[in-house]
């Protein structure tokens, strides 16, 4: 028997549901003939699944990564700016909003050092 292939808006449970009525029977024989049918077609998406995941994290890291990049930027020329002008209050507007996001502690610690 051909095995059944899912459809892109069909969920785990619907197509264990749907491989199972294909396959109906309580015999060991007819158990395993439906987890055989049930395994042709959840391991291929198990696997396209993890390779998605792969690919998804790989890109939030490189985005984590530009914001971290970015941060360490603005905290630099807010120190620099503060330095030309110490009432300027871009400066604190610019600091608050990097702490707010979560980007200002590394930031903080090597603008410090300038």
């Amino acid at each position: 028997m051909k095995a059944p292939v899912p459809t892109s808006a069909e969920g785990v449970n619907e197509l264990i549901c749907r491989v199972m009525a294909q396959h109906p029977g309580r015999s060991p024989r007819q158990i395993a003939t439906y987890f055989e049918a049930v395994h042709q077609v959840l391991a291929p998406e198990a696997r396209r699944l993890e390779q998605e995941n792969i690919a998804l994290r790989a890109r939030l890291s490189a985005k984590d990564q530009q914001f971290h990049d970015m941060g360490m930027l603005i905290a630099r020329l807010a120190t620099k700016l503060k330095k030309l002008d110490p009432e300027e209050p871009l400066v604190g507007k610019a600091m608050e909003y990097l702490d707010r996001k979560g980007y200002i502690a590394q930031a903080r610690k090597n603008t410090l050092r300038d």
